[in-house]
């Protein structure tokens, strides 16, 4: 009886948590983007404060998940991950909150976001907003654009599988950080995330919350230098496959796939 008023109780909450973050979006659109069009002229100026409440937010709104019991959270490596330093910030991706996780952790962090993302009348409007970068774009305009964001300072968060993970699938990651990290120079900082049990997985809807509270296990690990892997005077194409290849045997490695 005890494990059932728990489960009601989240679910309860985690729809609680929904309606908020919706209606917090809503709120946000007609009352507070307007504001902030009309005092920052200067789009960069407008990206970064956007991205700033973004960062605030998500941080109430983690907060919210824990204290209500939907989730718990162990980070590892919180200064590293915390740092405003621009870097290519890359990550595994088993469940929806990975990125409001992240977001909340990273200050001023840039993303590439799906492109059904425009679409939605809520997210679309703050994601454009927030100068975050659409990955249907032609992918050179994508790699410049990133760099471009780099070069202003902000972190990116890049998810190079580009979708959300198979659990116990070795990782196989597209080639677009690669070629934005040997274009430009920046670091990769790699992020593996444990969430066990699974919650809010690829095709799951939020409906289907677990048995129990979902952990996630955050580490940050150590920025690497693409110059530590492989010779970045190669033809683009070959060092960007030897980048990806050496990141996805860390990541089998890391989160124990064999």
């Amino acid at each position: 009886m005890k494990n059932r008023i728990e489960y009601l109780w989240r679910l309860v909450a985690t729809a609680g948590c929904y309606a908020v973050f919706y209606a917090s979006a809503f709120v946000f659109i007609v009352l507070v983007l307007p504001v902030i069009h009309v005092v920052f002229q200067n789009s960069a100026s407008r990206n970064r404060k956007v991205r700033w409440i973004i960062n605030k937010y998500f941080i109430f709104f983690v907060r919210l998940m824990v204290g209500l019991g939907c989730i718990h959270i162990g980070l590892y490596g919180a200064d590293q991950l915390k740092s405003r330093s621009p870097r290519m910030v890359i990550a595994n991706h088993p469940s929806y909150l990975d990125i409001v996780i992240l977001l909340s952790l990273i200050p001023n962090a840039c993303c590439i976001v799906n492109s059904n993302l425009l679409s939605n009348p809520f997210i679309g409007l703050i994601v454009k907003s927030a100068g975050f970068i659409c990955n249907k774009m032609d992918s050179e305009q994508v790699i410049n654009d990133c760099i471009s964001a780099l070069n202003s300072g902000c972190p990116i968060i890049f998810f190079p599988e580009g979708t959300r993970s198979v659990p116990g699938r070795a990782f196989k990651f597209h080639r677009g950080f690669a070629h934005v990290v040997l274009k430009s120079g920046f670091d990769i900082q790699p992020v593996t995330i444990n969430c066990e049990p699974s919650i809010l997985a690829k095709s799951v809807p939020w409906y289907k919350i677990p048995d129990r509270s979902a952990k996630f296990i955050i580490h940050a690990k150590q920025n690497m230098k693409a110059s530590n892997i492989t010779d970045v005077h190669e033809a683009p194409a070959i060092a960007a496959r030897k980048v990806v290849r050496y990141l996805e045997c860390y990541y089998d490695k890391e989160m124990g796939i064999r």
